[in-house]
């Protein structure tokens, strides 16, 4: 990493601790926008030593948030020798049409089918025969239809029945069912219990679901790798395990599909025993929530007894894999964990206010939000003592007031969110209600009151290291002050986009926008002009920004405009002159909303509005609010 600071070293390492299961305390809400940014830097450092090419396969079965940082590498990556390389099914560009295109520097490659020539060529070589009777031939061929896949299966299927004649399988999967029907029966049962893990596996794991001792089931894969089912690999993801993999994840599937559901809900439950045995849950939560929930669900499907320990364990796991899912970001995900756990939690557990607000969290300034999560996790918080995160979940309710429209409730949440920590020491949270209520207050016009709490905000900010807090506090400042009258702002405004870039965080769009605006407002439209074609061509977090701005004369001593040092503008409260805030302020939502980019390049912060699944246990006629 010797291309960067060591600040920005550290900065990278802390947003890589949670993908090994090294959680760093931050702050509320996180930022995947500046994590996305981190991670691109690490790819990025290690082409800057040598050549590297990074290769994503079957991208078709990615979550939505592993095909956003793909996007992201290969949008803002540049300036070293660094080769993406994505396999995928047409079924990608059903679930995101535009992806990877319209970028520079690069290419998709769409594979048609193999002509019938072709594939009568590749099943020559596959067979080592050059002729096969016409009619076999031509029937093998319309089935095909240009797979190379189902000729490949084919090939083998016939090598293992000794060319026998059968009837030819009208698809992939009936040619895969057919070969493992060919199977000896405890390799076909190992098979099984492998498919059951997924398409990676370990033999350990294999051991666990299908009671084996390990000796008979490295026999058994060494056979089925003879066969060419399944393949070892060189490295294990899982210490002192050997791991495996599935040729094809068609095999996977196949195999999978042919255990019973009740015998799939016992293996899932033993596949669970056995990842939870291995230790470090937080390296495995995913996994381990996964298995508990599909033997869960497998038992309902065939109304069989749900035991009580497996619905505990269940709603444990699904809750701490929600919580490794918001550390990297991944708030859809995490709010599909929370959502299971909830569904699965008992109404009167004293951790379920918790829950709820680790909930709200994955689903941010979501409008689609039952009102009556927040408001029972502040009830049920306070009736805990624990008064900083009760107000944490009045001052996010007031963030989905606001974005509705509805700015007289958002301003009551924010008013008992500010009662709650006004007596109370400094924490995360205190700066979080104090800083959205600047927030609110700046956007209702009332600037006196928007500075002064902003600026009670930003002390405490900086008081406990929450760069940004600090960010977002100098973004409502600069604001706040050059519509009061005070072009001192500005120097905030510079502030924040400086702190936002060093952190790789989405506040910097919202600054930029902000400053670019605000300099026009002034009248200096050169400058306007000129912010707006530097930043519009610069990556979030662009560090050409952290050094160029450094070379520009400041109009102000101080970055918070408390100081007797700042430069101040005469100005009276309800001047005509007075800029309205609403026609010329760019905003971005708080932290842990994406950053993307807009068809003509320009960066841009958006907060899609998506109407969510809402957990069972939070269904119900009084949940529903009004609209």
């Amino acid at each position: 990493m010797g291309g960067l600071e060591a600040e920005g070293v550290e900065r990278m390492l802390d947003s890589l601790r949670p993908l090994v299961g090294l959680g760093a305390d931050g702050e509320p809400g996180g930022d995947r926008a500046g994590r996305f940014a981190a991670w691109r830097q690490f790819f990025e450092a290690l082409a800057e030593q040598r050549p590297t090419v990074l290769v994503f396969e079957d991208l078709h079965w990615a979550d939505d948030d592993l095909l956003d940082f793909v996007d992201h590498l290969v949008d803002w990556g540049a300036g070293v020798p660094l080769l993406v390389a994505c396999t995928a099914r047409p079924e990608l560009l059903e679930r995101r049409p535009g992806w990877g295109g319209g970028k520079p520097n690069a290419l998709t490659l769409s594979i048609s089918p193999l002509s019938d020539e072709d594939t009568a060529r590749l099943l020559s070589g596959l067979l080592e025969r050059s002729v096969m009777p016409a009619e076999t031939q031509a029937s093998l061929l319309a089935r095909a239809g240009g797979n190379p896949l189902y000729a490949e299966q084919f090939a083998r299927l016939h090598a293992e029945t000794d060319g026998e004649d059968l009837p030819l399988p009208e698809n992939v999967q009936g040619i895969i069912a057919a070969r493992l029907d060919g199977l000896p029966a405890e390799e076909k049962q190992l098979l099984q219990d492998a498919a059951v893990l997924g398409k990676v596996f370990w033999l350990g794991a294999v051991c666990a679901v299908g009671g084996l001792e390990r000796h008979e089931a490295e026999e058994r894969l060494h056979a089925l790798e003879r066969k060419e089912f399944v393949r070892r690999e060189r490295r294990s993801s899982v210490g002192g395990e050997d791991e495996h993999a599935f040729r094809h994840v068609l095999v996977r599937d196949v195999a999978y599909n042919q255990v019973p559901r009740a015998a799939r809900a016992e293996r899932h439950e033993r596949a669970a025993a056995w990842i939870d045995a291995l230790g470090r849950s937080e390296d495995h939560a995913e996994m381990l929530a996964h298995h508990c929930l599909e033997a869960l669900r497998l038992r309902r499907a065939a109304a069989q007894e749900e035991p009580p320990e497996l619905i505990e364990r269940a709603r444990l796991a699904a809750r701490d894999a929600g919580d490794r899912a918001l550390a990297l970001g991944s708030y859809r995900a995490a709010a599909g964990f929370y959502g299971a756990a909830l569904d699965l939690w008992p109404r009167d557990d004293e951790q379920r206010p918790e829950l709820l607000l680790a909930y709200a969290r994955s689903r941010v300034d979501d409008v689609a939000l039952e009102d009556s999560v927040l408001v029972e996790a502040a009830e049920g918080l306070l009736r805990m003592g624990r008064v900083e995160d009760a107000a944490e979940a009045e001052a996010r309710l007031a963030g989905v007031c606001l974005n509705r429209g509805n700015r007289e409730p958002a301003m009551e949440h924010l008013e008992r969110a500010r009662k709650l920590v006004e007596d109370r020491g400094p924490s995360p949270a205190k700066v979080y209600v104090l800083q959205e209520l600047a927030r609110t207050l700046m956007l209702a016009d009332d600037m006196d009151r928007a500075i002064e709490v902003g600026a009670a905000s930003l002390r405490l900010a900086e008081e406990l290291g929450l760069e940004s807090s600090r960010a977002r506090n100098l973004n409502t400042l600069g604001v706040a002050r050059i519509v009061g009258g005070d072009s001192g702002g500005l120097d905030d405004l510079e502030q924040a986009m400086r702190i936002g870039a060093a952190l790789n965080s989405h506040e910097w769009v919202s600054a930029a926008a902000n400053l670019t605006w605000m300099t026009a407002v002034l009248g200096d439209l050169r400058r306007a002009g000129q912010l707006h074609r530097q930043t519009s061509t610069w990556p979030t977090g662009s560090a050409q920004w952290a050094s160029s701005a450094g070379n520009r004369p400041s109009t102000s001593s101080t970055a918070t405009g408390m100081d007797a040092g700042t430069r101040r503008s005469p100005r009276r409260k309800n001047s005509s002159r007075r800029p309205r805030l609403a026609r010329v302020t760019t905003w971005a939502p708080p932290a842990g909303t994406p950053v993307r980019r807009s068809g003509s390049g320009e960066t841009i912060s958006t907060q899609r509005s998506e109407r969510r699944a809402t957990p069972r246990s939070l269904r119900s006629p009084s949940a529903i609010p009004r609209r």
